[in-house]
């Protein structure tokens, strides 16, 4: 995935957005990758992401409570997964990046999983397809 225009963590965040639990959850996503090593910044109007070394992976808005998490490693996608909630899908891109595997990824993320409109299935895995 080609990021253009994305701003790098550490950047200004005022108090009175920290106050509030939606940029604040973002906020600590954008720490947690960080405190493994990252580069984690955002890109876009309200999409997320964060690579260390040959793992990356994107948290992309896609609608209101709903965020399709991209994993990948060495620029081959891995998984991509439907999420409920931006909590869920930072946890699991912060365990991606700590090296774990797609299976416990889902396994993690199980309960915030959803079916997007237009779809029939709340993630794909794609590793096998590679090899």
């Amino acid at each position: 995935m080609n990021i253009d225009n994305c701003e790098n963590w550490p950047f200004n965040v005022s108090d009175a957005d920290m106050n509030c639990p939606e940029i604040a959850e973002k906020i600590d996503f954008l720490r947690s990758a960080s405190d493994v090593g990252a580069e984690s910044y955002r890109f876009g109007i309200n999409n997320y992401g964060a690579k260390l070394n040959c793992r990356s992976g994107a948290i992309l808005e896609r609608g209101r409570n709903r965020w399709e998490i991209r994993l990948s490693q060495d620029d081959l996608r891995y998984l991509s997964a439907f999420v409920g909630n931006f909590v869920a899908a930072g946890n699991a891109l912060t365990l991606w990046l700590r090296g774990e595997a797609t299976g416990q990824i889902l396994d993690n993320v199980s309960e915030s999983l959803i079916v997007p409109p237009g779809l029939k299935e709340s993630f794909t895995v794609y590793e096998a397809e590679q090899k």
